[in-house]
């Protein structure tokens, strides 16, 4: 018997429940922590090490709008045309990539420090935090940093449970038809 994957419908989970059951069970962190695994982790137990995870992540702090405008003005600066499906896509993996190198070139650890407070973790933090201020994601002026609220670990935490789809394309079906990165299911 084959194992079909859908996300669950509201009518089975109410977005402010599961998180809040969640965190209960995780904790809330807002600065990326070890999870005790040396799995770099954000939010409600969310993995940074899961691209879609981490897709998600960039997109609540803004990177994928901030890197779209940079994008469009670079563009219209250098006589461009308009920017196609697949240079959007290959954008976007760009983008991802470059956050998950910054991720996976750091070892985490943690003995008796609270989660986010270790030296490898705070480290871990300067980079992203670094890496946030290229002037072609959030720029050196933005004050935000890696770091999500409670709200916003919220966020997540249900986009990752009912499913979620972050916008241009990321990959091909098999067929050459495109998808966009979701969890769940595709489009």
């Amino acid at each position: 018997m084959a194992i079909d994957y859908r996300p669950l419908g509201k009518s089975y989970l109410d977005s402010s429940e599961w998180p809040a059951l969640m965190e209960k069970f995780e904790g809330w962190v807002g600065v990326p922590y070890d999870d005790g695994k040396q799995i770099a982790t954000i939010g409600i137990g969310v993995n940074l090490k899961e691209r879609g995870y981490l897709a998600l992540v960039l997109q609540k702090l803004g990177v994928f709008a901030a890197n779209d405008a940079y994008e469009a003005d670079r563009r219209q600066a250098n006589n461009l045309p308009p920017e196609t499906i697949a240079e959007k896509n290959t954008r976007y993996n760009t983008v991802i990539n470059d956050f998950m190198a910054v991720i996976n070139s750091k070892t985490l650890s943690r003995t008796t420090q609270k989660p986010g407070e270790s030296a490898s973790e705070i480290a871990l933090q300067i980079a992203l935090n670094v890496k946030l201020k290229k002037p072609e994601y959030l720029g050196p002026y933005s004050t935000k940093t890696f770091f999500l609220t409670e709200i916003e670990a919220y966020d997540v935490k249900s986009a990752i449970v009912l499913g979620f789809t972050i916008g241009p394309i990321t990959d091909r079906e098999p067929e050459g038809s495109d998808r966009n990165i979701q969890q769940g299911t595709k489009r």
